[in-house]
């Protein structure tokens, strides 16, 4: 049943990142191909563990010597894979809250609509009740995004960045008093040390899908498009909130895998369209890359 549940949970996750692709590309026949490269970047191990196989001792020495890698780390997969192998449906089911959460906040930017900022708040305390780490990620995310959107003088949907924010603080400040009144709760925070390990293990962990996303997220910036400058926002928030001095560190990596698709496919587009063999070459090379591990 244990097994069963994870499965069901994993499905559910990708479901919610297809329907996100939906919102963010649309639904024209001519979108069919980002959507379909968004879902299977959110989906495959975009680990380099592979290369740890072929590279001679001398090597793999020098990594751990100098850059502190691993050989585990390169291991580091993500999206569906992930979720799979290492984490609790508990996890699983939070994830797909939020990223369910996002979409809708996606839409929402886009079209307006009071249901469907409803959905989201409601998708956003659940998952605050599931697992909260992955609501203080969506939180920063906001956040994050108000701040691009300043500092990019485009319109900021303030009210339902303020009623999410709301919503989410009802099991936010639950948990806190919880751990901060329960001496059982206090002492499990206290012994739960989760710290992020070298920032190069998670760049190697990563690999292709990484490259991409960081060219993907200058083409979002200069475009200025809203619903694509909160995956911006989510994607930088990160790895703050991996090294900031706490002891959930490693927790804040949640989802990750969700805004770094959407970047790397928008990094594939932005090859302009007279060279389609470049930007053909350079997808094949990162499913190449990702295939192995």
């Amino acid at each position: 049943a244990y097994t069963r549940i994870k499965y069901l949970t994993g499905f559910l996750m990708l479901m919610a990142v297809y329907a996100c692709a939906c919102v963010v590309w649309g639904t024209a026949p001519a979108q069919t191909s980002k959507r379909l490269y968004t879902f299977a970047f959110a989906g495959f191990a975009l680990g380099l563990g592979w290369v740890m196989a072929i590279l001679p001792e001398g090597i793999k020495s020098t990594l751990w010597d100098h850059f502190n890698i691993q050989p585990s780390d390169l291991w580091m997969m993500h999206g569906y894979a992930t979720w799979l192998a290492i984490y609790k449906p508990i996890q699983c089911a939070a994830a797909v809250l939020v990223i369910a959460a996002s979409g809708a906040f996606m839409a929402y930017i886009e079209r307006g609509g009071a249901w469907t900022l409803v959905f989201a708040c409601c998708a956003v305390f659940a998952a605050g009740f599931v697992h909260f780490h992955e609501l203080i990620i969506f939180d920063a995310a906001l956040l994050a995004y108000l701040a691009l959107c300043r500092a990019r003088a485009v319109a900021v949907p303030m009210r339902g960045i303020a009623l999410l924010l709301a919503v989410s603080s009802v099991p936010l400040l639950y948990h806190y008093y919880l751990y901060m009144s329960d001496p059982v709760f206090s002492r499990y925070a206290q012994l739960r040390l989760f710290k992020s390990p070298n920032p190069y293990s998670y760049a190697a962990g990563y690999g292709a899908v990484l490259v991409a996303a960081v060219y993907g997220a200058r083409s979002v910036w200069r475009k200025g498009d809203r619903k694509m400058l909160f995956l911006l926002a989510w994607a930088a928030v990160v790895p703050v909130l991996l090294y900031l001095p706490w002891p959930v560190q490693g927790d804040m990596l949640g989802a990750y895998f969700f805004p770094l698709a959407f970047l790397a496919v928008a990094g594939f587009y932005a090859i302009p369209n007279s060279r389609p063999l470049l930007r053909n070459l350079a997808i094949a090379s990162a499913f190449a890359l990702s295939l192995p591990s």
